[in-house]
């Protein structure tokens, strides 16, 4: 699949920031805005790994909160 990024944008213009890059799909964010959750899919000799990913608003602190191996994933 194709990984996104993320960026902000500011809404009376300007240069966007980027805040994540290796998004393997949709986001969602908590329910006070204060952080994202999204999934990671990466691949090293061979060996693909599915991650869910945990991260402040801000694209700040990411911190992986489970993981799946080359046999498993997530549904």
């Amino acid at each position: 699949g194709e990984f996104r990024t993320l960026y902000q944008v500011p809404v009376l213009g300007g240069t966007p920031k980027e805040l994540l890059e290796g998004i393997d799909n949709s986001l969602t964010f908590s329910p006070d805005g204060k952080q994202i959750a999204f999934f990671r899919r990466s691949i090293t000799e061979g060996d693909r790994e599915d991650a869910l990913m945990i991260a402040n608003a801000d694209g700040a602190g990411e911190r992986k909160l489970a993981r799946r191996g080359s046999t498993e994933r997530f549904h």
